[in-house]
């Protein structure tokens, strides 16, 4: 026995009542998968026959980890010639190369590549129950793979895999409960694709048609209400768009926060991973000294990125890949925050980038950007709608990471015994 298995064997002496002790060659038949020849045409037309690469498992493999098509097809002819194994339906593919210990049940036959490690179950191991525990000992899979130039974890090393196995309707039992957890995480993801999607579309059509127009005319790049103004990003700030410290200096642990351009390329600035400057440093820039509800634009490592700035930032500062805008009077900061995420307003901005190594917005040129301008209070209805999108998103985002979180907490309880599912 390797000494990775080895070391993996520890730690299951105390084995739940009714339980067993096993390896997993004792309860399931591993197999691999093989790659044909690409030279033989044969192999690769007239295909029928799903083949799977590791990259299927995370793409096409559902909520419930099941593949029920490969973007790969073989022929026959391949199948017959190239000692292919057609694993029926309900086996279990995992990868084993590179990227080790990723897991899913075919729902049709389906062959593999030399990427996967397949396991077809007996009457002692219910395939849901084997999916959950590979998932579940995904670093253990890794730590005992060998190989330099790449990570492998081979068939024999895997068939001494150490499994603590409950009778077989507690394995189920097992894996309904770990499959409603994965349900509800498959429909809080699909909630904030759909929402995202959403987002998407408003973010294209409300700057376009607005709310309730029916008379258009031209814009700058696209047909707006007839009602719109359209101003300049120079001209909607209350103060001249700039730029903040050029020489920032060392971190001061206890200085002044300090945004720069990458630190808010999703929209919004995570403040407990901003630089500090010194406040001798800061106070040469009082004139990018945060208020809170400014708008910054990062100019160079993601540009055309924005943010509103959080009032928990005010005395902060920003730095020279970061512009600062102060919006007037006449435009709310929240609306000129979404125009400028939109897809019209990042056209707008990065057609103002120069340089081909690294992208860089010129101050200048982003002081011309044009704004679609409604007025006041249809920019606020107009905010209000992203912004509950928003709102909607990161509520279910935070959820999506607590059932991910809560999956992982019981899967290692229940798969461990330490918590039993009554029957």
């Amino acid at each position: 026995m390797s000494g990775e298995v080895a070391e993996l064997v520890r730690g299951t002496d105390a084995v739940p009542s009714g339980w067993r002790s096993l390896r997993l060659g004792d309860v399931a038949t591993l197999s691999g998968g093989t790659t044909p020849s690409r030279a033989e045409p044969d192999y690769w037309e007239n295909t029928t026959i799903p083949w799977a690469t590791p990259s299927d498992i995370t793409s096409l493999a559902t909520g419930a980890n099941r593949i029920a098509d490969t973007e790969t097809k073989i022929s026959e002819k391949a199948l017959a010639e190239c000692s292919l194994t057609l694993n029926p339906p309900g086996t279990v593919l995992m990868t084993s190369r590179a990227t080790i210990g990723f897991a899913a049940i075919n729902q049709v036959p389906m062959a593999t590549n030399q990427g996967f490690i397949t396991f077809r179950v007996g009457g002692d191991l219910d395939a849901d129950f084997l999916l959950y525990w590979l998932t579940a000992q995904r670093n253990n899979l890794v730590a005992a793979a060998g190989g330099s130039t790449f990570k492998e974890l081979s068939r024999g090393t895997a068939k001494l895999l150490p499994i603590l196995l409950p009778p077989l309707d507690e394995q189920r039992r097992i894996a309904e409960v770990l499959r409603s957890v994965d349900e509800a995480i498959a429909r809080t993801k699909l909630a904030v694709e759909q929402a995202s999607c959403a987002i998407e579309g408003m973010l294209q059509r409300l700057f376009v048609e607005g709310i309730g127009h029916s008379d258009f005319k031209d814009g700058h790049s696209t047909p707006i209400p007839a009602s719109w103004d359209e101003k300049s990003l120079g001209e909607l700030s209350a103060t001249p768009v700039t730029y903040g410290v050029v020489q920032p200096g060392p971190n001061v642990a206890d200085g002044i926060p300090f945004v720069r351009g990458g630190d808010f390329p999703n929209g919004t600035i995570n403040i407990g991973a901003l630089r500090k400057i010194g406040r001798d440093v800061a106070s040469q820039y009082r004139r990018t000294q945060l208020k809170g509800g400014e708008i910054v634009v990062s100019l160079v490592g993601y540009p055309g990125a924005c943010a509103i700035v959080p009032d928990e930032l005010a005395g902060a500062n920003i730095a020279r890949q970061a512009a600062l805008i102060r919006p007037g009077k006449e435009v709310a900061a929240s609306y000129l925050y979404q125009f400028l995420r939109s897809p019209i307003g990042q056209d707008r901005l990065k057609k103002e980038t120069i340089g081909s190594a690294q992208q860089v917005i010129n101050l200048r040129d982003l002081k011309e950007v044009i704004v679609a301008l409604p007025p006041k209070h249809e920019q606020e209805q107009i905010a209000a709608i992203l912004d509950d999108l928003d709102a909607f998103v990161e509520l279910e985002t935070a959820n999506l990471d607590k059932l991910t979180a809560l999956k992982i907490s019981i899967a290692s309880d229940l798969l461990s015994g330490r918590v039993r599912v009554p029957a």
